[in-house]
């Protein structure tokens, strides 16, 4: 039964760390795109080009958290199980910290709701420009 635990916890948490690969790189593409594609008719006086540097700082904000959780996953698997014997087994995957510091569940929420807000952003930033 602990073994079957085991086994989900680690393909949870390699499934949070996929997710959040695709985000670093699909955001990362996406605010260098957005840069080059509007850096002609960029201008922080219009609603459009302030909604479009809102989009690029939620976008960038998002991918740090993305990248923080990817970082911090390998030391979560690795405390799943070493020896055979489970080792700071949390409830949940998300309970595991970053560092001792930040919770995953923290880091997951700062990546999603930036994502979106980037995302909102530049829909807006389009839809007025």
């Amino acid at each position: 039964m602990a073994d079957d635990i085991e086994k989900r916890r680690i393909e949870a948490l390699n499934s949070l760390a996929d997710w959040s690969k695709w985000a670093i790189s699909i955001q990362t593409l996406s605010a260098v795109g957005i840069t080059i594609a509007k850096s002609a008719v960029f201008s922080i006086e219009t609603w459009p080009g302030r909604l479009l540097i809102t989009a690029v700082v939620a976008l960038l904000i998002s991918v740090i958290a993305a990248t923080l959780l990817v970082g911090a996953i390998p030391a979560a698997i690795q405390n799943v199980a070493k020896d055979g014997k489970t080792i700071e087994l949390t409830e949940s995957i998300y309970e595991n910290k970053w560092q001792d510091w930040i919770r995953f569940d923290t880091l997951a929420f700062i990546e999603h709701a930036a994502f979106l807000v980037g995302l909102i952003a530049l829909v807006a930033s389009v839809a007025l420009g």
